[in-house]
């Protein structure tokens, strides 16, 4: 931190001590924790709490803690360790993926000022490290950050207004002008930033390719609702989902993941050892494929968003930084939700600050309404009606596992059209033909809201009528409980 240069050495003194502090502690906490899985998940958080601190200043001075200051103390940390448990080149491998992700996801600029501003307590660096923030961008274009590697992050430029929504200015100051300024940071208090982009600048920042977190699949920052009727299996394929991201696994059988994802599971309805006997089976399933990344938060009681819960699932998801929140059931999220449109409006307003805030995919599950009027059971979200229009992806389970979407795709993704019970997982696709043709029977008539006639069907399928016929023959209760006509 030599070449660090400021017009008031005091608080630079300042800034490079309390950097010191910081890394001494992380670097303790690495030394002085067992080589066991817990070492390598202490390992992990605290390089990746470097990092983050490491992405931030260096939009001041890239000297200040360069990368490889990051690796050169985990490394020393772990050299006490005996590696009983964990390949040493499995730690090492630890280091630089949590640099990589910490280097995505800087700390708020503005949060680190204020800690080395002349009247602020130098002695917290706890809270500071624990209260994980995405820096906004500057004034302007977002600016493309150099990972460690060299090559060019994208998470710091994506989605550009998202990003921006809402930002604060870091300080608005160069920090030589800061340090040189009367109190830097009330000068910078309340100044929001203007977020816009001219055309050709944010066709030339924004990457166009998806972000996939699953190829195909599920993108960072989308939002999906899975409905379906009370104990039918949806809350099941949420947690297999989970299970199945924190181990690399694709959902349906596709191809494995690039990485294993960090997942943020919050159940609302069901008590700690429910969730213990469900998820237990799960976790034998992946066996040696769980790479640790699945992180478990049971509120029976529930989570009022519109009363307070909507900081505790930030402070959850802050500690978590997950790639994917699944939380549900949306009736334990907004008590009032009955056609409440307030109570959703905050709720909604919640899960989208935390999704752009933390980069991460959210996927809600929720119960559907009781028929009415001896009609159908809706595949919509009960609650209120804001609900249709929030998600980029409605998918409802039916209970024989025909998965329909009550709302049109934004975006073209790979979702089977149906599951069946059994197999390795608790779900599984269907992959028999006549099954397959029967889902789509299903998600035909699902969306024209009626029993459509054979003819149609094999002319919308493509299919014979003869094969329509026989598809719905093999599933005759089924057809004869959509409403509608009779089929010819």
């Amino acid at each position: 931190m030599s070449n660090y240069n400021s017009a008031d050495d005091r608080q630079a003194d300042r800034l490079i001590a309390y950097v010191d502090k910081v890394v001494a502690e992380e670097s303790a906490k690495v030394r002085n924790c067992p080589d066991n899985h817990t070492g390598n998940d202490t390992l992990n958080t605290a390089t990746f709490s470097l990092a983050t601190l490491a992405a931030a200043l260096a939009q001041l001075d890239p000297g200040l803690l360069p990368a490889d200051k990051v690796r050169e103390t985990m490394t020393d940390a772990i050299s006490a360790w005996t590696f009983k448990n964990h390949d040493e080149a499995d730690q090492h491998r630890t280091i630089d993926s949590a640099i990589r992700d910490g280097w995505a996801r800087p700390r708020n600029l503005d949060e680190l000022i204020s800690k080395v501003a002349p009247d602020s307590d130098e002695t917290d660096a706890d809270r500071f490290m624990n209260g994980r923030y995405i820096a906004v961008a500057p004034v302007g274009v977002p600016q493309q950050r150099q990972a460690p590697d060299g090559a060019t992050d994208s998470h710091s430029s994506r989605d550009g207004a998202a990003e921006a929504e809402g930002a604060v200015c870091a300080s608005g100051l160069e920090l030589t002008t800061f340090l040189s300024s009367r109190d830097g940071a009330a000068e910078a208090e309340g100044a929001v930033c203007a977020s816009g982009l001219e055309l050709t600048t944010f066709l030339a920042e924004v990457p166009e390719e998806p972000d996939w977190l699953v190829a195909g699949l599920l993108e960072r920052q989308d939002r999906l609702i899975l409905t379906g009727p009370e104990g039918k299996g949806k809350s099941t394929l949420l947690r297999q989902i989970a299970v199945q991201l924190a181990s690399g696994l694709h959902p349906f059988g596709g191809a494995e993941l690039a990485a294993p994802l960090r997942v943020l599971l919050v159940d609302l309805e069901n008590s700690p050892r429910q969730i213990h006997r469900k998820i237990r089976p799960l976790h034998l399933a992946a066996g040696d494929k769980y790479a640790g990344g699945l992180v478990l938060v049971v509120r029976g009681e529930g989570l009022d968003l519109t009363d307070g819960g909507g900081e505790i699932l930030e402070a959850e998801v802050a500690a978590a930084q997950p790639d994917v929140l699944i939380i549900g059931p949306l009736y334990k999220m907004e008590p009032d939700g009955d056609d409440h449109k307030d109570s959703a409006k905050i709720a909604q307003r919640w899960l989208d600050k935390i999704r752009t805030r933390y980069d991460c995919a959210v996927i809600l599950e929720a119960h559907t309404p009781h028929a009415s009027n001896g009609g159908a059971r809706p595949t919509r979200p009960y609650g209120s009606s804001l609900w249709l229009r929030w998600p980029e992806f409605g998918v409802h389970l039916a209970d024989n596992g025909t998965l329909s979407h009550w709302r049109g795709q934004r975006d073209e993704r790979s979702w089977p059209p149906m599951l069946q019970r059994g197999g390795e997982w608790p779900w599984t696709p269907v992959t028999r033909p006549r099954d397959l043709l029967w889902a789509r029977i299903a998600a035909l008539c699902a969306e024209a809201g009626e029993q459509l006639s054979e003819r149609d069907l094999a002319q919308l399928t493509g299919e014979s009528k003869t094969a329509v016929h026989r598809a719905i023959d093999e599933h005759r209760s089924e057809w004869d409980a959509l409403s509608g006509g009779a089929s010819e």
